[in-house]
């Protein structure tokens, strides 16, 4: 076994927030096969345990997504919601944050408005949206876990303009940004809007055959007044020799962009 996935063990052996035969069990159970689970002493319901364990890891022991906020009460949009954990770790962390968040896909944000009740957080607010550059609908392939993407497919699904939502707010604590490759398309529409952001996460999905945009992406953050940070999610170990692909995707970065003080 490698170093790395022995202390990820090891973290997830010691973490809190679910029981020793919980963990145990999220290494057993097969793909895209719901199940219910206590988390944090509520019983929340989950989409995929691979997804799950993946979401736990990031957001609670990596902390990708902890900010000091500058107000009791910060306004968090959240793109690409799944089934909530994220908000309920911002509600844990900040109790009073205005949280807007949207998933595109239906059932999964059917679980995120599900989990969220159990814990009592009934002021966040999850719409059922594709995070996109128009409100027009648009094509989306549900995947079951967290990877659904805007693609080919036979179902339209009400979307979102990202641009259009920020202009409605003259501040937004933390922009996350979780949207399977459709990140460079949306903050490209949006920049003109960036300004009112003050911190801003993105997962940047480069998915084999398609245009790498991380350069450009980067750029748009730079013209926005922010310095960033790149850490990696997914690589391969020996590109030269082979790219493995995760899902379609050869590559995933997670960007933290700042302000500086």
């Amino acid at each position: 076994m490698k170093l790395k996935n022995f202390y990820n063990h090891y973290r997830l052996l010691m973490a809190k927030g679910m029981g020793l035969a919980t963990k145990i069990s999220l290494h057993r159970r097969k793909r895209y096969m719901p199940f219910e689970l206590n988390f944090f002493g509520k019983k929340i319901k989950a989409a995929d345990a691979p997804s799950f364990l993946g979401m736990f890891i990031e957001i609670y022991l990596d902390k990708h997504y902890y900010f000091k906020a500058t107000s009791e009460a910060p306004l968090i949009i959240d793109c690409g919601t799944n089934i909530g954990m994220a908000d309920i770790y911002f509600k844990q962390q900040h109790p009073k944050a205005k949280i807007i968040s949207f998933e595109a896909d239906p059932e999964i944000a059917a679980v995120a408005k599900s989990n969220l009740a159990a814990f009592g957080f009934s002021d966040v607010e999850v719409n059922a949206q594709v995070v996109w550059i128009h409100d027009q609908g648009v094509k989306f392939q549900t995947e079951g876990g967290t990877s659904g993407r805007i693609g080919e497919a036979a179902k339209l699904f009400p979307s979102i303009r990202l641009r259009d939502e920020l202009t409605k707010y003259a501040k937004i604590d933390f922009l996350k940004m979780d949207i399977e490759g459709a990140e460079y398309e949306v903050i490209k529409d949006a920049a003109p809007e960036l300004g009112r952001v003050e911190a801003i996460f993105i997962e940047y999905h480069s998915i084999k055959g398609e245009e790498q945009k991380l350069g450009d992406l980067l750029n748009i953050l730079r013209e926005a007044g922010f310095r960033y940070h790149v850490k990696e999610a997914y690589t391969t170990e020996l590109p030269y020799l082979e790219r493995k692909l995760q899902l379609g995707m050869d590559l995933q970065l997670n960007i933290f962009g700042y302000r500086e003080d």
